[in-house]
């Protein structure tokens, strides 16, 4: 899930996390199953958890804008829910590689 208008950035972390669990040790496979974008008046984690679990995600993840991350506070962290985990993600980190590392390194613990 990312904020309206920024498809760029949702692709590119979506891409990003799928090809570096391709190239680690031992890689692994991350699947996009359902990306789509989010306003602040539509901000449904109910209805988004149960889209995602329709979809087959295992793990669901909000990119945003770190002004809207108030709007996420009531979110489960990440593996405490047990359909479906959630990670919020502030959008500024996007372009950090250790932002991948500690969600791969959370990912394979999860496995």
């Amino acid at each position: 899930m990312f904020p309206e208008g920024q498809d760029k950035i949702g692709q590119h972390f979506a891409k990003q996390l799928k090809e570096l669990a391709a190239q680690s040790v031992p890689a692994f496979t991350v699947e996009p199953v359902l990306v789509s974008s989010w306003s602040s008046q539509s901000v449904d984690m109910n209805a988004w958890t149960k889209s995602a679990r329709l979809s087959g995600a295992d793990i669901m993840f909000v990119l945003t804008p770190r002004q809207d991350m108030a709007l996420f506070q009531s979110a489960p962290a990440m593996g405490i829910q047990p359909e479906i985990a959630t990670r919020i993600v502030a959008m500024e980190h996007v372009s950090l590689r250790t932002l991948y590392t500690d969600i791969l390194i959370e990912l394979k613990r999860k496995r």
